[in-house]
């Protein structure tokens, strides 16, 4: 009896790491795939040790701030720098 039931345990235990090794992908994050790819150049602050980076872009008259840390991103639309700037994906 103890026998059946390590082996039924054993086999739940490899369905599930089975399970979960599908949903990587090449990198092993689970990502969603990436669509199309902005290059566009940013503007990188950079903060002195233990304070988080910060990426500037604008997005036609929309100036974006976003950091590599658990924020969110800061969206400041019809800035005066992003004037004459083209939406991101157009250019």
């Amino acid at each position: 009896m103890k026998s059946s039931r390590r082996w039924l345990i054993g086999l739940a235990l490899a369905m599930v790491v089975l399970g979960f090794a599908g949903s990587c992908d090449e990198k092993g994050l689970g990502d969603a795939p990436v669509g199309d790819r902005n290059e566009a150049p940013r503007d990188i602050i950079v903060m002195p040790d233990t304070f988080a980076n910060v990426a500037v872009v604008c997005d036609g008259p929309v100036r974006i701030y976003v950091t590599t840390r658990d924020a969110p991103p800061v969206v400041v639309p019809d800035h005066p720098a992003c004037v004459d700037a083209e939406p991101l994906g157009e250019g």
